[in-house]
């Protein structure tokens, strides 16, 4: 649930000995960028130093053209970064280890309870979300009920499910949804609980994704058109005015120095951005050759 923009590294900014570094960015709740995966045309540079050949159409013997991509453990950092509120984790559905605990509130009759427990268990785990079984446990824990249920709040398991002598009484369970900045408790019918708790997760799997797009697109700026506005922008400690910067740009080398002082770089010239006619370089007021983002980074 992560929103990024994809496109290509500037020169200076390309893995070391590739001919093209292609890169996705995204936004921190802070502004900053995270560069969160890469993929690097390396050419044959690699290939003529460690030797490696293929045989051709022709049974030619040739240096191979090499590749290098991926992601790395950077992106747990991400999670965190771009999801997490004042109570802690928040955790897409798609990546929850677990993505529902049911709480037994256990007092007069545990049996009782421990057993519709395990039924509403059972039932939650048979249906099926994101083409997989729906992750679900229960908690039977020897700790106060109030304890378990705010330490998978602040794990930021998606969807937490009491239930009480006084739920089975009333035929109702009571949910605290990770995605509600309130943690509101709400009862909702026992009866099709199962059912509800697919649509729940799609709805804060599609929620945390909006919410994380919205902050990217008001806090990427395009209404930057010189250097003094740039600093201006760059130079502030407000984490909260932070973002990116979209503009033209000339890709002169005077650049990379005036973005160093202010601690920015471009983070990616994206794709199938166009360059607006006669549009002039951010930094240095001369011709643009490109549109670029930038940024602040980790």
């Amino acid at each position: 649930a992560i929103p990024v923009i994809a496109g290509e590294k500037p020169e200076h900014e390309r893995f070391p000995g590739a001919e093209i570094t292609l890169s996705i960015e995204a936004m921190m709740q802070d502004g900053k960028a995270l560069q969160s995966g890469t993929s690097h045309y390396l050419g044959q540079n690699f290939s003529g130093a460690m030797e490696m050949e293929f045989t051709d159409e022709d049974g030619e013997r040739k240096l191979c053209y090499t590749t290098s991509w991926g992601l790395s453990t950077r992106m747990m950092g991400a999670l965190v970064m771009t999801h997490a509120d004042d109570n802690g984790l928040r955790v897409p559905p798609r990546v929850a280890p677990r993505q529902v605990r049911i709480i037994p509130i256990t007092r007069n009759d545990p049996t009782a309870v421990l057993q519709a427990a395990d039924e509403l268990r059972a039932e939650i785990a048979g249906q099926s979300w994101d083409d997989e079984p729906v992750r679900v446990e229960v908690d039977t824990r020897e700790r106060k009920p109030a304890e378990k249920r705010w330490e998978w709040i602040r794990k930021g398991v998606p969807l937490v499910i009491e239930l009480g002598e006084r739920d089975l009484e009333a035929g109702v369970v009571t949910v605290t949804r990770r995605d509600d900045p309130e943690l509101t408790r709400d009862a909702i019918p026992r009866e099709g609980a199962g059912d509800a708790v697919v649509g729940v997760l799609s709805d804060i799997q599609t929620g945390y994704y909006q919410e994380a797009s919205e902050r990217l697109r008001e806090r990427t700026r395009d209404d930057i058109t010189n250097l003094e506005e740039f600093r201006e922008f760059f130079a502030g400690e407000d984490t909260e005015s932070g973002g990116f910067v979209k503009a033209p740009w000339s890709e002169e080398a005077e650049t990379i120095e005036t973005m160093a002082e202010l601690g920015v770089s471009v983070r990616v010239i994206p794709f199938d951005e166009e360059l607006p006619p006669d549009a002039r370089c951010v930094i240095t007021g001369g011709p643009a050759r490109v549109m670029a983002v930038f940024a602040k980074a980790y």
